[in-house]
């Protein structure tokens, strides 16, 4: 008796159904990277800006104080608030560090 030969499968179709399931898989987790990102990527980024632009605010708010002080503008300097990281700060607040010869003591704020 002779061999019998068994016909091979063809195999294309079914390499191709698998490389079409594993990229639907990595599109998913691709997707899913992305919609983390958005949502907390930002926040992320923001932390560690943050520092950085208070920094910068800081610097910003205390050379205007000191451009008020060097006009020597008594009330702006003593009794009106500049806008600092959304809440309001006076310039002759020590944190600020500014020197100036104006005496609030005599300016009367309204």
């Amino acid at each position: 008796m002779g061999k019998v030969s068994v016909p091979k499968m063809n195999s294309k179709g079914l390499d191709i159904a698998i490389t079409t399931a594993i990229l639907m898989v990595i599109g998913i987790v691709v997707l899913i990277g992305l919609i983390f990102f958005v949502n907390n990527g930002f926040a992320i980024f923001s932390a560690g800006t943050e520092p950085l632009l208070k920094t910068q605010s800081l610097e910003a708010t205390r050379q205007a104080c000191d451009l008020v002080c060097k006009s020597q503008n008594e009330k702006a300097f003593c009794c009106e608030p500049i806008g600092f990281n959304e809440e309001e700060i006076f310039c002759i607040d020590e944190s600020l560090n500014v020197k100036c010869t104006i005496d609030c003591s005599k300016v009367l704020c309204n």
